[in-house]
């Protein structure tokens, strides 16, 4: 007969072959999924997207050293120098602006009344009548027939 030793080494053996199994199929199985995350990671297009990211960013840097030495500089102030420089034009139509408007209405009711009774107005009548009579003198002149 066998030994209880040997049916206890037999066991423990095959308990041991059984958890080695187990482990080697967990081995594998977990080599495999291991496989796929690798090669979902290396085709991911989010990897090729933060590849991308990363090459535009250095694109970017590598443009933007000279553009903010350029913006430094006041290359790209173009505003602020024609501002300045309109500073003075400004001043110029604000004073021109002001000397040289259109008044009111309540204002150009004083303003006509003021040339009333200063005689402007009635002096400009009479030159109008006289204007009218030399027009009307010089047509009857126009109309009328020289005899010799």
């Amino acid at each position: 007969m066998i030994d209880e030793v040997v049916i206890k080494a037999i066991t423990e053996q095959v308990s041991t072959l059984h958890r080695v199994s187990s482990i080697t199929r967990f081995q594998k199985e977990s080599d495999k999924l291991a496989a796929t995350f690798k090669a979902f990671e290396e085709n991911s297009a989010i990897k090729r997207i933060a590849e991308d990211f990363a090459r535009h960013e250095q694109m970017m840097r590598a443009a933007l050293g000279p553009v903010e030495e350029l913006r430094r500089a006041g290359a790209f102030d173009f505003t602020s120098q024609i501002a300045d420089q309109l500073k003075p034009m400004q001043s110029v139509l604000t004073e021109i602006e002001e000397r040289f408007r259109l008044p009111e209405m309540g204002e150009t009711v004083r303003l006509l009344q003021g040339i009333e009774s200063t005689g402007v107005a009635s002096a400009l009548r009479r030159y109008h009548d006289e204007v009218y009579k030399i027009q009307e003198a010089s047509l009857c002149l126009a109309n009328y027939e020289f005899v010799p």
